[in-house]
């Protein structure tokens, strides 16, 4: 409660709990929005090496869905997801120790979070690249 009417700045009003969870949150979101950063920088620094595997697996993705008669592959955004997710341990990036780590948590950080970057619309640009190699 106050401690005089002329000083409401020192009065409590049961705020102090909001504050602390506010100040909490405020730290959850810096963190979060940290750790997407440089997920994002892992996946730039290592887009050539990443790549590659994408193209392969869309190839072979596309080619499976083609075969099984499966025509809206473009549209299964979660089921091409699953399909890098599984693949991840068989990726590899022709890197050494920690810069495949690196790679494999940023790749594995994009799959997680369905990225812009890698849907499934873009799976025939992909075979596209692939082939180009």
């Amino acid at each position: 409660m106050c401690n005089s009417r002329f000083e409401p700045s020192s009065c409590d009003w049961g705020m102090g709990d909001y504050y602390r969870q506010m100040e909490i949150y405020d730290a959850e979101t810096d963190a979060r929005e940290a750790y997407q950063q440089t997920m994002q920088e892992y996946f730039d620094k290592y887009r050539d090496n990443i790549m590659p595997q994408i193209y392969l697996q869309a190839y072979e993705y596309r080619n499976e869905a083609l075969q099984c008669v499966q025509d809206d592959y473009l549209g299964n955004n979660d089921e091409w997801m699953s399909s890098l997710a599984e693949c991840m341990e068989d990726m590899d990036f022709g890197l050494t120790g920690w810069q495949d780590e690196e790679a494999r948590e940023a790749l594995m950080y994009m799959i997680e979070n369905h990225d812009s970057y890698l849907h499934c619309s873009r799976i025939n640009e992909f075979v596209k690249a692939y082939k180009g190699l």
